[in-house]
């Protein structure tokens, strides 16, 4: 998974944006009645949030247009070729960077369609600490596709941890390293809405493993969420986000 290329070109794009503990980060009430659409790269503002196509250029065959209502309320219409890894990530994303022990809450809620049961993707929350050297993901809905594990069997990837409660949910935990360490909290059953608590989570890591992140005295730089395309096996794949809200302070 091209992972960290998600995180530079966001360095590059989007404006850096912290909130304190009196102003929780929100959608954005103004509504935008118009869609966006790009064949590559595009970034949409709404502040403080940002909706990003992101299309890793140079696979043949692929495209994606995004459009966007709000920060709630958006989509992208993905055309992905067969094999190979993740080649897009439309996403919405904020930037938090907060030290993570000083937060009160990192929570969220969202709500999402996929219009055919195809392919290879997977819809999940993608966050990120210390300038985008650690990566944290939570995978809510998935078809044909596995998170990064440091070894695999015939079943997918060899779990670090299995059943983990943690925020009133059940997930598998898969730990891998590509060029950054990545932690997946991979969803005990598949799921097109509910409520994460990302905050816990991350707790729940510092707590009961050995690893030494010490997320605690880490900074969270940003929390994204939307659907990684793998393959649409060649047709026309669309992703939908119908609500999202988020508590990031």
């Amino acid at each position: 998974m091209k992972k960290i290329a998600i995180g530079l070109l966001a360095i590059a794009l989007l404006n850096s944006c912290s909130k304190n503990a009196s102003e929780n980060p929100k959608p954005s009430a103004e509504v935008k009645s118009y869609q966006e659409t790009w064949s590559w790269t595009g970034v949409l503002n709404y502040s403080p949030y940002s909706i990003q196509n992101l299309v890793w250029a140079g696979v043949s065959g692929s495209s994606q247009k995004a459009w966007a209502n709000s920060a709630s309320n958006w989509g992208a219409n993905s055309w992905q070729p067969n094999g190979g890894g993740v080649k897009s990530y439309p996403n919405v994303n904020l930037n938090v960077n907060k030290r993570f022990g000083s937060m009160s809450a990192l929570n969220s809620n969202y709500n999402f369609s996929m219009s055919q049961w195809l392919g290879v993707w997977d819809v999940a929350y993608d966050f990120w600490f210390d300038n985008y050297n650690y990566e944290i993901m939570v995978w809510e809905q998935w078809k044909n596709s596995s998170p990064i594990s440091y070894s695999y069997n015939s079943n997918g990837p060899v779990w670090a941890y299995t059943n983990v409660n943690v925020g009133g949910r059940t997930y598998n935990i898969a730990r891998g390293h590509t060029d950054h360490d990545c932690i997946s909290f991979v969803a005990t059953s598949q799921n097109t809405s509910g409520y994460v608590d990302m905050k816990a989570m991350i707790q729940w890591i510092d707590k009961n493993t050995n690893w030494g992140y010490n997320f605690y005295n880490r900074t969270l730089s940003r929390v994204g969420f939307g659907c990684e395309f793998t393959s649409t096996n060649s047709q026309q794949l669309n992703f939908t986000c119908n609500s999202y809200s988020l508590n990031a302070y």
